[in-house]
């Protein structure tokens, strides 16, 4: 799969870009208890709790997200980013550019109004969006980290072990899985100057793989890979003979605890 053909996964994709970035700005600048000074009205921060609820009760033996930002949708983010603009302007810039961003966005991930699909021009219109919002986190977010403005960053990650990044904590969840077990990571990128990126995953103790513009791995676990804390580790890095770390500029890594198959 290449990351520019799937529409719907580049809008998940920035929209959870939207949530991190909301979190990190808000609760550095709101403190603790951001969730509640946020300026979305009770009813749609209840909606949250009660989507977070409803999910507990589907998936009560699965890896779930628990983070209640995860629950709001892209109206949502734009009203927290909106009457926080003070927060947020030096990321995005024009207020009404992002607000028409937003609410174009918005509509694309509306599947009434699109209950056929997007048009092409529709597509475009959502990928070049989705592009720009994404540059502009990561270079603010570039300028924050390095004081430079050209290093890519890994905005998102999923696997179909309910691994997520960013991670709930501070590191990788440990998930248990058994040999013939396949596992499957996708990764979201963006680049400064809006480039290209390549993609690079590997599996702890198997070949490295090469370098390649597709943004997906899969992989078929073997008895060769019992152990505990098995890591699955992705990189990214932008078509430039110089990175951030020597040949890459962004790893993190899923954790696995590989068990014996049962007798």
């Amino acid at each position: 799969m290449n990351e520019s053909e799937n529409v719907g996964d580049q809008l998940q994709a920035t929209e959870n870009v939207l949530r991190n970035l909301i979190a990190s700005i808000l609760s550095d600048k709101l403190g603790g208890e951001w969730l509640v000074k946020t300026g979305v009205s009770q009813d749609r921060y209840d909606g949250w709790v009660r989507k977070r609820e409803e999910e507990k009760k589907k998936l009560a033996t699965g890896n779930l997200e628990t983070r209640l930002l995860y629950f709001a949708d892209f109206y949502d983010l734009k009203t927290i980013i909106v009457k926080n603009w003070g927060h947020f302007s030096a990321v995005f810039g024009e207020r009404k550019e992002f607000e028409v961003f937003l609410s174009n966005l918005e509509d694309f991930r509306n599947p009434n109004a699109h209950a056929r699909g997007l048009l092409p021009y529709q597509e475009h219109l959502a990928l070049g969006i989705c592009g720009e919002i994404r540059a502009k986190v990561a270079r603010y977010r570039s300028k924050k980290e390095t004081a430079k403005d050209c290093f890519p960053r890994i905005d998102s990650a999923y696997d179909n072990h309910g691994h997520t990044y960013p991670f709930r904590g501070i590191v990788s969840d440990r998930v248990e899985v058994r040999p013939g077990d396949r596992v499957e990571v996708v990764v979201h990128g963006s680049d400064p100057e809006g480039l290209p990126l390549e993609y690079q995953f590997k599996m702890e103790d198997g070949p490295e793989q090469i370098w390649s513009t597709i943004n997906a791995f899969t992989f078929e676990l073997t008895s060769a890979h019992i152990g505990m804390l098995r890591a699955v580790r992705f990189y990214i890095r932008f078509p430039r003979n110089y990175h951030a770390y020597n040949t890459y500029d962004h790893v993190e890594t899923f954790l696995f605890d590989v068990l014996p198959l049962r007798s």
